[in-house]
């Protein structure tokens, strides 16, 4: 219901609002892996990674990213001409069919919404990139002229 009455997008207090509203709700269950997991599995999780990486440097320069077992943390710089819609509608589609093949399944996959955040500077570029490394390094993908930690 709160979605459906703050459309995106959204200024900084009505992002501030969610935030406190549902992030650390979202967070907690995300990182207690709850719902389904199928991003767990080797071929799952490198169908995602190999999908980020075809885009690269065509829709996106891609900075860094994480498979966790149910969900992406994702970063990257928009190229011009590709809104955001248009690449996460792209890399959902596909990664979703593919790993339904895999699955033997049908049906959605992933949820309709994703949470995105402009970064603005440099301190903000630097924490992303180690929220994205905290999650799990030993998966995290960062590229090799992305700002030293």
């Amino acid at each position: 219901m709160w979605l459906k009455r703050h459309p995106r997008p959204w200024d900084a207090d009505i992002q501030q609002e969610y935030d406190q509203k549902f992030g650390k709700t979202i967070d907690k269950w995300l990182d207690n892996n709850y719902g389904s997991c199928v991003l767990r599995s080797e071929k799952n999780r490198k169908i995602v990674e190999d999908a980020l990486h075809f885009f690269d440097g065509k829709r996106y320069h891609l900075k860094a990213f994480v498979v966790m077992p149910n969900h992406v943390h994702l970063f990257f710089q928009m190229i011009e001409g590709y809104p955001l819609e248009k690449i996460m509608r792209s890399l959902k589609s596909f990664t979703a069919k593919a790993i339904n093949k895999e699955l033997k399944q049908e049906g959605r996959l992933w949820q309709s919404e994703s949470y995105d955040h402009i970064v603005r500077d440099e301190d903000e570029y630097k924490h992303v990139l180690k929220y994205i490394l905290s999650n799990n390094s030993e998966l995290a993908w960062i590229k090799d002229d992305a700002i030293p930690l």
